[in-house]
């Protein structure tokens, strides 16, 4: 299932108020629009007033509408006893695509202002295709996830929200061992954005495995403000809540290597998928088994609750 909006921002200054206005723009609550008043690629929107009908100066604010047929723009009126009394502002009509469930495939070159994939929602962009968007936005839960496949180009930002476990206490909680689904993220700003990582000072519950010494190690926000999470580098990773951890960059849409070490303290490497999708495990290992020690061809997951 789809669902198309329409997102639109405008400013207004309304200097003179008389008579009975709808339009003061407090709450923004849309109401059953008139077709045509100002051509037909116009629809009018009335808007109602706060309760108190107090003047107001500047205003920013949003709505989200479906417009009819061929509607492009839209302008914005103060009414007064039910007559368009003031023009005021006129703002082009930005399409924003919500990916609710299924899988959705963009098989044309095309422009959204964002695009919001749900947890189990799917998006495809065919080979030779250009999808343009502000942001593309993927959510998660413990038990689903959002996917994008980007066989052809995406020009915009991808913020992939991933669902990590809460923190440890006592015999509750636990951690993820996870991966970023997007590059060119610091953990600096992945540090700031996600305020729900659990902390200890400034160190971050986010870790590399380190092979030499044998332990997770923490990130802190200071030493590693400016280290880059790798594409395809695994992370043990906890918050305070057990809630999503945002990731933004851009998407990895070609093959992807990551060195693989012997360290003094053991072999073992933590690596994760570098893709906003799913990745196929029979394509994966064929490619990869020749690489791992022979007595260790498999694939281990993670489980929180102490076993492997």
């Amino acid at each position: 299932m789809v669902r198309h909006s329409y997102n639109t921002f405008f400013d207004a200054r309304i200097r003179d108020r008389t008579g009975d206005v709808n339009g003061l723009f407090q709450s923004l609550t849309p109401i059953v629009p008139d077709t045509g008043i100002n051509g037909t690629d116009n629809t009018k929107y009335r808007c109602k007033a706060d309760a108190a009908n107090t003047s107001l100066d500047w205003e920013e604010a949003s709505f989200t509408f479906v417009p009819a047929a061929g509607v492009t723009k839209i302008r914005f009126f103060v009414w007064s006893n039910n007559t368009a009394a003031n023009f005021l502002d006129e703002a082009s009509i930005v399409e924003v695509l919500d990916v609710a469930s299924g899988t959705t495939t963009i098989s044309a070159n095309t422009t959204y202002g964002d695009v919001n994939i749900s947890a189990g929602a799917n998006l495809v962009v065919n080979t030779g295709v250009t999808l343009t968007t502000n942001t593309i936005n993927l959510e998660s839960t413990s038990s689903s996830y959002a996917s994008l496949i980007s066989d052809g180009t995406i020009t915009g930002t991808i913020n992939y929200k991933r669902y990590s476990n809460v923190v440890r206490t006592g015999t509750s909680g636990g951690n993820d061992l996870i991966s970023a689904p997007v590059s060119g993220q610091t953990f600096g700003s992945f540090a700031t954005e996600n305020t729900n990582l659990a902390a200890s000072g400034i160190e971050r519950a986010f870790a590399p495995f380190n092979n030499v010494s044998g332990a997770y190690e923490n990130f802190d926000t200071t030493d590693n403000a400016a280290t880059t999470i790798v594409a395809g580098q695994g992370y043990r990773a906890a918050t305070t809540d057990g809630s999503n951890l945002t990731f933004t960059g851009t998407v990895n849409t070609g093959v992807v290597n990551v060195g693989i070490t012997v360290g003094t303290t053991n072999a073992w490497n933590l690596i994760g998928n570098p893709y906003p999708s799913y990745i196929d495990f029979v394509t994966f290992f064929a490619a990869n088994k020749t690489q791992f020690d022979t007595g260790s061809q498999a694939i281990y997951g993670y489980n929180a609750a102490g076993s492997v």
